[in-house]
């Protein structure tokens, strides 16, 4: 019978702990290695989710790995050099450029095993190459992975496609709230309307301008049709969430 593989201590790296599917994704392989049996770390500024990692059993460690701050990365990086030696992780895991970079600046002497995850199309740049210099690249889907071998130089044996998932037992249609799915059709105007529903955080990376045409295009043949965006709006995105309200009144959606 073979044995079980031995505990980890896992330190993933993320700039923020509020939404988007860096931070889900975080939170869900944090409660699966915990219930695995390793020993699962966070480091990050913070955030609303918080309380999920320390609840499904892990730590959070705040440090400030969301500034992109030049004159500041070398204080933050000999922080998270120290918490590299107070930790001694088997694996650390950058989820985010500029974490990445911090990582690299503190993963010295020793070196830790060291991966990295891209999770879209990042502009081409020396900036966004840090996401390639893990001992493994994780890419989210094929065309990721694609695309990191066609704009830098990678050894494709260190790329790992890993598609996300589902958690069913979170997506579970046994479990909606029929009351609340009433109230926000009541609230918003949507009962007896078709609904084209994006969901996902403001930002352009998204490219809701398209979502938004696409919806005035159909709405000729079909006026019924409603698009909703679901989605927060971080400070850093409101002239970009106040420029879609200004196309949604333009083309009358």
């Amino acid at each position: 019978m073979s044995q079980p593989p031995a505990s980890l201590r896992i330190l993933q790296l993320l700039p923020a702990l509020n939404e988007g599917g860096v931070e889900r994704g975080t939170v869900e392989l944090n409660r699966e290695f915990a219930a695995r049996g390793h020993e699962s770390h966070v480091a990050s500024r913070g955030g609303r989710l918080v309380e999920a990692i320390q609840r499904d059993g892990g730590f959070h460690h705040p440090l400030d790995l969301a500034s992109k701050n030049p004159l500041t990365a070398p204080w933050r990086a000999l922080r998270l050099a120290r918490l590299f030696d107070r930790l001694e992780p088997s694996v650390i895991h950058a989820r985010s450029r500029v974490p990445a970079w911090l990582a690299v600046l503190a993963n010295r002497r020793p070196r830790r095993p060291f991966v990295t995850t891209v999770h879209g199309l990042n502009r081409v740049n020396a900036y966004s190459r840090v996401m390639t210099f893990g001992d493994r690249v994780i890419c989210v889907s094929e065309l990721v992975a694609e695309y990191v071998r066609q704009h830098y130089r990678v050894d494709p044996g260190r790329i790992r496609v890993i598609q996300r998932g589902v958690d069913l037992r979170h997506f579970d249609p046994a479990r909606l709230d029929r009351r609340f799915i009433e109230e926000f059709r009541r609230r918003h105007g949507l009962e007896g309307r078709r609904v084209a529903l994006s969901v996902g955080r403001i930002t352009w990376l998204k490219d809701y301008e398209s979502f938004i045409r696409a919806v005035a295009l159909v709405r000729r043949q079909r006026p019924d049709l409603v698009g909703v965006i679901a989605g927060g709006v971080a400070p850093d995105k409101q002239r970009y969430f106040e420029s879609l309200q200004a196309l949604c009144r333009e083309l009358g959606v």
